[in-house]
């Protein structure tokens, strides 16, 4: 098995996306409480996912938490399919590179 050493002009030639990790960190943040402008509503409180999930539990009727909930839900949403097609795309530009 022949090893692969990084390339990074060869990388960039072809365009590999560089910032999975980045966006993988902005998706841990959320889950884990570390502050994003997400979890700032309008009034500038500070609301993490987590507690946002724990309200809508206790209150499942309530409007104001399900549509903030479902906002940040499709954020997240968007944010994992983005993550998705990057690593697809990596993955084919890699197999071009090393002619897999």
């Amino acid at each position: 098995m022949r090893k692969r050493v990084r390339d990074d002009k060869l990388r960039a030639e072809i365009g590999i996306y560089e910032g999975l990790m980045d966006d993988v960190a902005a998706l841990a943040d959320i889950f884990i409480g570390n502050e994003t402008i997400e979890d700032f509503n309008r009034a500038g409180e500070y609301v993490p996912f987590l507690r946002l999930v724990a309200e809508f539990h206790f209150d499942p009727g309530n409007e104001r938490l399900h549509k903030e909930l479902s906002r940040r839900i499709n954020l997240i949403k968007k944010n994992l399919l983005d993550l998705s097609i990057q690593i697809d795309t990596n993955h084919r530009k890699a197999k071009f590179i090393y002619g897999d």
